[in-house]
């Protein structure tokens, strides 16, 4: 009797430790960060493509933050980590984690659809990463839809709270014309109500030509950064200033994440601020631009302030690639794809020498192994083609 309840308590002993090493070595399932459920609406794979020597995958990440943080993404702290996976040279993205507001994610879900429908997202699996900021953040018309700009000029300026006096400035780096520039109302704090408003003039004030040909307007977004636009002096959108100013992607690579100060000495103009004066109100509302930054709990670490410069490498290395980012990009030996490119010129670009020789876009596209969406001609000036994917 002693030896049957010893082998039974023996027996037992054995079940429980196979049930043990059973359930120590079950393989949970595996779970994926983001479900393609979940991708269907708001979610694309982009690739990146090494675009210079130095450019690391956490570059190229920093970059893509930014860009996200421009088109007015609000980055509560955390949230790119969950909505960004990389998988190999790919970033699978789900837009609707990184706090855009509901009318930028309907812009956003719009051009996904395009993206997608491409034939490089088809036999690749994804879009470039930066075709993608090309065609956001430097494509005029989709970078509105995205901000939320309002459509019309007359949209924008209600509510805002301005100076009843104005700045001319008529020594400008970007203006062949003199501009006449509404400011802030010194006693208003509420971001919301506040816009920095150029109105390009016809001529100059001197010969009476003070009339406004064009307007470019400023303004603060919730996330802290700034969106931009160019409006005719019938209220209506453009997508390009008509001179050296450029397009809204230009504004924000000139103002950065700054209010800038003037560049040039000026001649102080009867009935306006004088030079002195409009710096002091730039300083002062960047000061208080730096305070509301410093409330908030974001991803963007506005401390940084050359991180953003990752963002325009993205978009420079694509709208000007050299071979090496080419030879990636298409999926061949560096060999044949320098004999395609036979016959094409090569330039340096005027910032980022370390680039290479360089080719642009809109030359070497159609020689590509698929067909892709089509880019602005230019990423910051004025575009003999400009898309517009989102009516």
């Amino acid at each position: 009797m002693r030896t049957n309840n010893r082998s039974i308590v023996y027996v037992f002993f054995l079940l429980c430790c196979a049930g043990m090493m059973l359930s120590t070595c079950k393989h949970e399932p595996e779970v994926l960060p983001m479900p393609q459920a979940a991708l269907d609406k708001y979610g694309l794979t982009l690739r990146w493509n090494k675009g210079y020597a130095s450019e690391t995958k956490q570059m190229a990440e920093t970059g893509f933050l930014w860009a996200l943080s421009f088109l007015g993404a609000e980055l509560p702290k955390g949230a790119f980590n969950q909505a960004v996976v990389w998988d190999n040279n790919n970033l699978i993205v789900n837009f609707s984690k990184l706090g855009f507001n509901e009318q930028g994610l309907q812009a956003l879900s719009t051009l996904v659809v395009h993206f997608k429908q491409s034939e490089e997202y088809q036999k690749k699996g994804a879009i470039d990463l930066g075709r993608f900021i090309a065609l956001t953040l430097n494509s005029s018309y989709h970078y509105y839809a995205i901000v939320g700009m309002p459509k019309t000029f007359q949209e924008f300026k209600q509510g805002k709270v301005l100076d009843s006096k104005r700045f001319a400035a008529t020594n400008s780096s970007i203006s062949l014309v003199d501009r006449i520039i509404e400011l802030p109302d010194s006693n208003n704090t509420d971001y919301k109500k506040s816009a920095y408003i150029a109105n390009e003039c016809e001529g100059r004030i001197k010969e009476g030509k003070g009339q406004t040909a064009y307007i470019e307007v400023k303004e603060q977004l919730p996330n802290g950064q700034f969106r931009f636009a160019i409006y005719n002096n019938s209220g209506g959108l453009l997508s390009s200033s008509k001179g050296p100013a450029g397009k809204p992607a230009k504004c924000l690579w000139c103002h950065e994440i700054n209010i800038q100060p003037l560049f040039a000495e000026q001649t102080d103009e009867p009935g306006f601020y004088s030079g002195e004066m409009f710096n002091y109100i730039v300083n002062r509302d960047f000061l208080r631009l730096k305070n509301y930054r410093k409330t908030l709990q974001s991803d963007i670490d506005f401390t940084r302030r050359q991180d953003h410069e990752y963002t325009e490498l993205l978009y420079i290395s694509f709208m000007e690639p050299n071979a090496e980012r080419l030879a990636l990009e298409w999926g061949m030996s560096l060999d044949l794809v320098k004999e395609k490119l036979i016959g094409l010129p090569t330039h340096k670009h005027s910032e980022f020498e370390y680039l290479g020789e360089l080719y642009f876009r809109d030359e070497i596209d159609k020689l590509a192994p698929f067909l892709s969406l089509k880019p602005p001609t230019s990423a910051r000036e004025e575009s003999l083609y400009e898309p517009n994917l989102i009516q």
